[in-house]
């Protein structure tokens, strides 16, 4: 961090403000990364990697409303940036503030593009909340039907919201072989 600091002291430049806010996320201290990363964009604002930066460390406060503003932004700049993890943590921050009709949209545009579990999961619970009860067992049908081609590396990592997604058919009546 010292030679990052004299870096900015020299240069003034976004580069190094990012990077020290990256290095202050990675030890969680987010009130010292989120100035940091401010400048950064303030410098630069195309630099979509102190978005996502400042994104993650309203996230780990638990401020899901400005974690969801800093990645609106970035993920109108890219929308599958990270491999499509900023738009689903931007489903993912939604949901946690409550926001259900933006997280429904997100969640959307996640599982159309990208195959993670974990969406397609919230996706369902949402639309179960909003009484639509077949179309989500549909897609809690889909995980476990999609889960039975997948590699064992990916099946450990998907297990959790598999196990998840057999309970709530499980719970609405729906037995599967």
């Amino acid at each position: 961090t010292l030679q990052l600091k004299e870096l900015i002291g020299k240069y003034h430049k976004a580069f190094h403000y990012e990077k020290l806010g990256q290095v202050y996320l990675e030890q969680k201290n987010f009130d010292m990364a989120i100035p940091n990363f401010e400048e950064a964009i303030q410098r630069d604002p195309e630099t979509m990697e102190a978005r996502y930066g400042l994104a993650k460390c309203y996230h780990g406060l638990g401020n899901f409303e400005e974690a969801s503003r800093a990645l609106e932004k970035l993920t109108t700049l890219d929308k599958k940036y990270d491999y499509g993890n900023a738009i689903f943590g931007l489903a993912e921050c939604y949901r946690l503030s409550g926001n259900e009709e933006k997280a429904l949209e997100a969640y959307g545009e996640v599982i159309n593009s990208f195959h993670f579990f974990k969406a397609y999961y919230h996706y369902a619970r949402l639309l179960d909340k909003k009484g639509k009860k077949q179309e989500a067992i549909d897609y809690m049908k889909s995980i476990v039907g999609s889960s039975k081609d997948l590699p064992d590396y990916k099946l450990e990592k998907e297990r959790f919201w598999i196990d998840e997604a057999y309970k709530y058919l499980k719970k609405n009546g729906i037995e599967l072989a």
